[in-house]
């Protein structure tokens, strides 16, 4: 735990739940969205874990305990309450929870990756050109389903590749995944364009 200056009555203190000193709530100062949910650093969360999790958490800083409170308590109450439901948002959807345990096994994921981003750009290429050339409902709804397969098979490679030291493979499946959502919300989009034609 790292010391940070209480802002109601300015002592040094451990960062946790209460000042030490004049045991009013204090900001949440950690940033990594699974310890602040206390989840373990895992890519198989469920979404009903993060959310029994949140819930949890939210406990701490209900309003109601708080009803009677100065307006500073108020306020980090407030501001606690939205960085634990940022946590829970980002930890739900699995590139960013992905991207997260990258970025917390120190994997830096801006350098080095232009192999990956070519080898997933010429891949994604295909699935493009599938997507411009499907004209009608029925070869859209074939190629969503296909995309929607591709997807959870995605997932589950995932899943195997975060067990892994090597993060190199789970942070091409990773890359992979958002062109993958992408293009799925392309497909839909079109979907949605032949059926207003009726």
């Amino acid at each position: 735990m790292s010391g940070i200056v209480c802002p109601h009555c300015e002592a040094l203190v451990l960062s946790s739940y209460k000042c030490s000193n004049c045991t009013k709530v204090l900001p949440i100062i950690e940033t990594n969205p699974f310890s602040l949910l206390g989840l373990p650093a895992a890519f198989g969360l469920t979404k009903v874990t993060i959310q029994e999790a949140l819930i949890k958490k939210l406990l701490i800083y209900h309003p109601d305990k708080f009803a009677l409170a100065d307006s500073l308590t108020k306020k980090i109450i407030t501001e606690n309450s939205a960085l634990l439901n940022t946590a829970a948002r980002t930890l739900k959807d699995e590139v960013k929870r992905a991207e997260n345990l990258l970025l917390i096994r120190g994997f830096d994921l801006n350098n080095n990756q232009d192999l990956i981003h070519q080898q997933v750009l010429l891949d994604s290429l295909e699935i493009q050109e599938q997507i411009e050339g499907a004209n009608t409902k029925g070869a859209c709804e074939v190629l969503l389903d296909c995309i929607l397969k591709q997807l959870e098979y995605n997932y589950q490679e995932m899943a195997v590749a975060f067990e892994k030291t090597d993060l190199n493979p789970a942070y091409k499946l990773v890359v992979k995944r958002n062109f993958l959502l992408r293009a799925k919300c392309n497909i839909e989009n079109k979907l949605e364009k032949l059926y207003e034609v009726i």
